[in-house]
């Protein structure tokens, strides 16, 4: 996950001036969106821990539930990740006959391609979500072996077992990405009921990389007073310029996750000088946590959430 935000912005700003190696174009033009152009917050105090700062209690993010001992975006996952104090992030999506289920793509893997970062692999497939029956998907989509410790497969859980899963574990919190760029009325007051269903609505962060999306999920969830937080996942688009942190503190958000790429300092220090709390995306290396952390991130989202909370001081 990144900086759109557990909806918005992608064009490549210009800056205001002075060369810039061709290598680092790409990245040193989205400063002045978020931050300053100095590279440097206003006023730096100590460098927080990520987890650790003021905005969030939160001590990191389970990509997909993490996959140290299990499969991404598996039961086993999901539960491992939440007892082991991490807050748990997944992705929802829609099957053809409007069953919920937690995917990271739309697309299911090819059989070539599967591994630890896509374990899921269906008999028949790849197939598209969106448009196959959830009774085919249950039936001949598992994890391969390999991307478990315990050697085992596992099938695709629905989002209404994962919340139950996850609502057992005493104070354990969860991240739901909304995956569909236009999700359904229907889809959301699904997406919403089973927050309610499960009591979790105190315990459950709403993200999406869509920022129509997230307004809608908000709309009802203020009529059906539900207190969720909001985060914006953001990440470079050419086509489209990356919001300023004002016009994000205006949209009800917790926090904006970034994409390693654009998790600059000062880009950081913009976000949180508006009380958002900042996630770097998707992390997994001791360099790249050290580097959130020079940022003041508050948290990362890592595919290796023991061994972060093992490094963390």
């Amino acid at each position: 996950m990144e900086l759109p935000g557990r909806l918005l912005g992608r064009s490549r700003l210009l800056l205001a001036g002075g060369a810039v190696l061709a290598v680092a174009v790409a990245l040193a033009v989205l400063i002045p969106v978020l931050g300053d152009d100095s590279g440097e917050p206003g006023a730096a105090a100590s460098t927080p821990t990520p987890g650790a700062g003021a905005l969030t209690s939160l001590a990191v993010l389970a990509h997909q539930g993490g996959a140290e001992t299990y499969p991404l975006e598996t039961l086993p996952a999901f539960e491992a990740a939440a007892k082991a104090g991490a807050t748990v992030e997944a992705d929802v999506h829609w099957t053809s006959d409007d069953v919920a289920i937690m995917v990271h793509d739309d697309r299911t893997t090819v059989a070539s391609e599967a591994g630890p970062e896509h374990p899921m692999v269906c008999q028949g497939g790849p197939y598209t979500v969106s448009k196959t029956r959830w009774d085919v998907l249950r039936t001949r989509c598992r994890t391969v072996a390999s991307a478990s410790k315990d050697g085992r497969s596992y099938p695709i859980p629905t989002y209404d077992a994962t919340m139950k899963a996850i609502a057992a574990v005493r104070d354990a919190e969860i991240v739901v990405e909304m995956k569909p760029e236009r999700p359904t009325a229907a889809q959301i007051r699904e997406y919403l009921a089973t927050i309610t269903k499960y009591d979790m609505a105190e315990r459950t962060i709403s993200s999406s990389f869509f920022p129509d999306a997230l307004t809608q999920i908000q709309a009802q969830a203020k009529q059906d007073n539900l207190p969720l937080r909001y985060l914006l996942m953001l990440r470079p688009n050419p086509d489209q310029a990356l919001p300023t942190p004002e016009e994000l503190s205006g949209r009800n958000l917790w926090g904006v996750a970034l994409r390693s790429d654009i998790a600059t300092r000062s880009n950081v220090a913009g976000l949180r000088a508006k009380k958002l709390a900042v996630v770097v995306w998707t992390v997994n290396a001791v360099d790249q946590w050290n580097a959130a952390k020079q940022a003041q991130a508050d948290l990362v989202l890592t595919d290796k959430p023991n061994a972060y909370l093992d490094w963390l001081p």
